[in-house]
């Protein structure tokens, strides 16, 4: 993971955190979006956010607003859906340990310990995931350059 960083606007701090995993093809959808963010805005700061879990909380402390990217599965029907998520995206709570908290289980922690951070989740379904791939199924890469553009919009309409 890189250091906090923030794109100010003169408005609002904004965060746009990656999230993914380059070894597992589609699972690396959140890092792709970073890719073509970097490429087409210059200026916007961005961070990796590895595979999510209880290490994205000091990324999201102190900023106005948020925006995570993320493949997800099981939430759209087509891979390359995209959906976004002014609420918490759907999970089912881990038993188990800090080690197996997903994005949606961090973004709930997150609002609660920074009451003032606007956070919104980009989902892009990534359908089947495979293992030590560095490829990503077509219609997956069209939805991580839908998300690119979505993020922008979100921003410019988050930041005016």
């Amino acid at each position: 993971m890189t250091e906090k960083r923030c794109l100010n606007t003169g408005k609002r701090c904004i965060r746009v955190i990656g999230c993914g995993n380059l070894l597992m093809g589609n699972d690396s959808a959140g890092l792709r979006v970073l890719d073509i963010l970097e490429k087409s805005c210059s200026g916007l700061e961005l961070i990796e956010g590895g595979t999510g879990g209880i290490g994205l909380l000091p990324l999201i402390e102190g900023a106005d607003l948020v925006i995570i990217a993320d493949a997800m599965t099981g939430i759209c029907k087509n891979p390359g859906d995209i959906r976004i998520f002014a609420e918490t995206p759907p999970y089912k709570p881990s038993r188990m340990s800090f080690q197996d908290i997903g994005v949606a289980e961090v973004i709930d922690i997150a609002r609660e310990l920074n009451p003032g951070t606007e956070i919104v989740a980009v989902g892009i379904e990534a359908g089947a995931i495979a293992e030590y791939s560095d490829k990503i199924d077509p219609g997956v890469m069209e939805g991580v350059r839908n998300a690119a553009e979505l993020i922008m919009d979100i921003i410019e309409e988050k930041d005016n």
